[in-house]
């Protein structure tokens, strides 16, 4: 199943409680802690995901229930505003050894939150959560269907590792991080 990718910066996060990480006036709730934001998750998948990747019903329940992925809303001022899903175990694939799936990073509302750089804090979150799992590498997969999100991730120093033709999503790329690599370059 392809990553739902649909869309850096520098911030200091801390940790509030075991459940939750807040930075800059953003905080990230893990699903499982706050099961009433579900149906808005639902309903996001619905409009944004679905048209796109087809029926999600199997990854609902996956990240409901938390069966091999961690789900974590951002919530700006208590409101949801972006999410990303993320599998809980390090995965070799790809040819990535113990690397970190990114399953879905979005953002709700897009035409009133896009441009605010709430995509940018979603990367950097995920960045951080491959850095307390022990990796640098961060990798998912999307649809050519969503190119303005491809750009987005390249723009958060994801790059292109290979592409597969799939009749039903047209081209899939598997796009990369390797956050020892994007701190040397960005420190040059």
């Amino acid at each position: 199943m392809p990553t739902k990718l649909i869309l850096k910066s520098n911030f200091e996060s801390k940790r509030v409680s075991k459940n939750s990480v807040i930075s800059d006036h953003v905080i990230f709730v893990k699903l499982t802690h706050h099961p009433s934001f579900y149906l808005t998750i639902q309903r996001a998948f619905k409009k944004i995901i679905e048209p796109t990747y087809g029926d999600q019903k199997n990854a609902l329940v996956k990240i409901k229930e938390s069966l091999d992925r961690t789900c974590e809303i951002m919530l700006v001022c208590n409101n949801p505003v972006g999410l990303i899903v993320y599998k809980n175990e390090l995965q070799n694939e790809y040819g990535f050894e113990k690397a970190l799936e990114l399953k879905t990073l979005f953002i709700f509302n897009p035409d009133k939150n896009s441009g605010h750089g709430f995509g940018s804090k979603l990367f950097q979150r995920i960045d951080n959560i491959a850095q307390e799992k022990g990796t640098s590498i961060v990798y998912c997969t999307a649809s050519s269907k969503v190119d303005d999100s491809i750009k987005c991730a390249i723009k958060n120093g994801y790059q292109i590792r290979c592409t597969y033709k799939k009749k039903e999503d047209g081209i899939l790329y598997v796009l990369a991080k390797d956050l020892n690599l994007w701190m040397t370059e960005k420190a040059l």
